[in-house]
């Protein structure tokens, strides 16, 4: 069990830009399809790496190094050392790829693999102490995106040398991949380690059983929906029943599925696993993963033109705004900074007339920065925010929090403060806006806004007009 080690604070950006797939930032398949003509190589590293292969790490820290002294099997293995809590760095990740630069250094030329005829990733490993490593898995693309990511989390090892296996959901889809494998791991209680991994290559096992794919993390859920709001279809993965005769979860990205919609005049759904909404009445979205059909669906509500939230009122010279299409923002203002590695939220934000929405989904909790450095709301008593919940609203709880950082300026100087609010009661089909009283003390270095699902039905919702006055 890993410590819960300032969670509110660890901020990996380009993590989050490399490996959490981007709603927004994601191409349509069309875009990226690549013609099948490549070879289909099986071999990752064995002994050493196979042609055309290059390394990304994931930040400025180099973890990663052939090792020819500890091996499971022949010349060598890949060595990782995970820095402890606190060292520089302060985790370990980094991806391997094919492909490469142009000569600018600028940009990637195309290269993959054809990997239709396999069926899993394999690899062996073992580590200098027990550990569990955050996430391992393939689909990170330098030049395609990660429409085919597949990840592993949570893999335990310990001083012994294990084989681990990573189905392939839909191999028929991979005809011309480069991401081939990628990993992310932070220290365990605190302590760095190392672990190896050796005979790193695809397979065609075809003892693979009782595939069982999921969306909605297999609940049965439904949401309101206004036309031309975008809804994407979260917590899919897949259970595999292993050789070794263990059931096994992956994470795998919705465009994997095939999915489809009971009435497609209220409601679309795209390869990517985005359903659009489009005219008022309901809609059911299912999905399945070749020929297994999959556990879960969401029912779209949809009441029509979207319901914006009140436009303010307060004197724009009496305002800071964070986020609002009705005043001039302060300057670096970001919504999710996604703290790892314990935050599940994505966010799916749009713009709607001209209007844009803050969306969370799969939402546990979620940092947002206020400004570029720290603000100032010392000259103002209200915090203000609009929230709308789609969908029911019964057991849902938000908290919300101001984090100050004290007159040191510095987080966890030992003078840091909190202002913050339970909001237990909301009112369904409505835009519910809140005004949180800021007391006397601790607004003068605001650093962070937490908003906080208390383990509640809370998962999704919208948010706008953020604002101090």
């Amino acid at each position: 069990m890993k410590n819960i080690k300032n969670s509110y604070t660890k901020t990996i950006c380009l993590l989050a830009m490399v490996f959490i797939t981007a709603l927004s930032c994601e191409r349509d398949i069309s875009d990226d399809a690549v013609p099948a003509t490549f070879a289909p190589t099986a071999e990752v590293f064995i002994d050493g790496f196979s042609g055309g292969m290059q390394f990304q790490a994931f930040g400025d820290i180099y973890n990663f190094n052939v090792d020819n002294d500890v091996v499971y099997k022949g010349l060598a293995s890949m060595r990782f050392a995970v820095p402890a809590e606190g060292e520089t760095g302060s985790f370990a990740g980094g991806n391997f790829f094919t492909g490469g630069a142009n000569p600018d250094g600028t940009t990637f030329y195309a290269g993959g693999r054809d990997l239709s005829e396999f069926d899993a990733l394999t690899f062996w490993a073992k580590s200098s102490m027990p550990a569990e490593i955050d996430e391992v898995g393939f689909g990170l693309n330098p030049d395609q995106g990660s429409v085919f990511r597949v990840s592993l989390k949570n893999v335990a090892v310990n001083s012994n040398w294990k084989k681990y296996y990573i189905p392939i959901p839909d191999a028929s889809k991979l005809t011309g991949e480069q991401g081939l494998f990628y990993y992310f791991e932070g220290p365990e209680q605190g302590l760095g380690y190392t672990f190896w991994i050796d005979e790193l290559q695809f397979e065609k096992l075809g003892t693979f059983a009782h595939a069982q794919p999921l969306i909605l993390n297999g609940n049965d859920e439904t949401t309101t929906g206004f036309n031309t709001v975008e809804i994407p279809l979260t917590g899919v993965g897949a259970s595999f029943n292993l050789p070794n005769g263990i059931n096994q979860t992956i994470e795998l990205t919705p465009a994997y599925f095939t999915f489809s919609s009971s009435d497609e005049a209220v409601a679309t759904v795209n390869d990517l696993g985005i359903a659009t909404v489009n005219s008022e009445g309901t809609a059911i979205i299912t999905a399945s993963l070749g020929e297994f059909e999959a556990q879960g669906s969401l029912t779209i509500e949809s009441a029509g033109a979207f319901l914006f939230a009140p436009t303010p009122t307060q004197d724009e010279a009496d305002v800071i705004s964070l986020f609002s299409n009705n005043y001039t923002n302060v300057s670096g203002y970001t919504s999710n900074l996604f703290w790892e590695p314990y935050q599940t939220t994505l966010s799916a934000d749009f713009n709607i007339a001209g209007d844009d929405i803050i969306n969370y989904i799969e939402f546990n909790f979620v940092g947002n920065q206020l400004t570029d450095g720290l603000l100032d709301a010392s000259g103002e008593d209200t915090f203000h925010f609009d929230v709308f919940i789609p969908g029911d609203v019964a057991g849902a709880q938000l908290r919300v929090a101001l984090r100050d950082f004290g007159d040191d300026g510095a987080e966890g100087g030992g003078d840091d403060g909190e202002i913050a609010m339970i909001i237990s009661s909301f009112t369904a089909g409505e835009w519910n806006s809140f005004d949180m009283p800021l007391g006397a003390t601790g607004r003068s270095n605001l650093g962070f806004i937490v908003w906080e699902n208390l383990n509640s039905t809370l998962t999704n919702l919208y948010i706008d007009n953020i604002y101090f006055y």
